[in-house]
């Protein structure tokens, strides 16, 4: 019952904002001037809105949107039909995003009714278990053997950063095919680690007060 877009940093323009929106809702070879896809987008949304109907914008990697499409969405956002918004907005990204959307600039994006919700960095034991979880999701579970020191090795290089993560291991699986093995070891981590920029984090002892650089 959700009529939903999604947009990232690939959006550049305001004209591909507009058509990548609509193209996602279902239309067939957008095109126009600005103002015209300006006028459709709105004419869509207050007819969804006038059935009752839930559009859903979602801004992936928002710290990442050029200015000239967070305007865009500014100005979707302030359709409403009997003082109600017609668009409901799901954006996501770093730290950097509380910034950008408390800017006077984004001060319509700031909704009456709205929720924050800020994910916390994985643990060590955390890590493993996405990891395990990102394979079952991809279909299988026992794809590959991460040995313990690998495991620790990882979490220290994205420091449970989600989006490292995925970025390492994708990094590693690649090279397991090429190796044709399906183990991945330490030195593996490592090497790939440093070709992706990925410097070890700092992180905590227990029951110390200094802080330690794992290498």
């Amino acid at each position: 019952d959700v009529f939903y877009a999604t947009i990232d940093e690939s959006c550049r323009t305001a004209n591909d904002f507009y058509s990548m929106f609509l193209r996602q809702l279902g239309f067939k070879n957008i095109m126009g001037t600005l103002n015209e896809l300006r006028s459709i987008t709105r004419e869509f949304l207050v007819h969804r809105a006038s059935t009752g109907d839930t559009v859903l914008m979602v801004v992936d990697n928002a710290h990442l949107i050029r200015p000239v499409v967070l305007d865009q969405l500014h100005w979707i956002a302030a359709a409403r039909v009997d003082d109600r918004r017609v668009l409901s907005v799901v954006i996501a990204g770093n730290s950097r995003i509380s910034r950008i959307i408390e800017s006077p600039a984004l001060q319509e994006l700031r909704f009456r009714s709205h929720m924050d919700f800020h994910i916390r960095v994985f643990s060590e034991e955390d890590t493993v278990e996405y990891m395990r979880y990102r394979l079952d999701q991809a279909g299988n579970i026992n794809a590959v053997a991460i040995d313990e020191k690998a495991q620790a090795l990882i979490y220290r290089f994205t420091g449970g950063n989600p989006g490292p993560i995925n970025k390492l291991c994708n990094a590693l699986l690649n090279k397991c095919y090429e190796q044709e093995t399906r183990t991945v070891r330490q030195e593996m981590v490592r090497t790939l680690a440093s070709d992706l920029d990925l410097l070890p984090h700092v992180v905590p002892l227990l029951g110390k007060e200094r802080r330690q650089s794992y290498k």
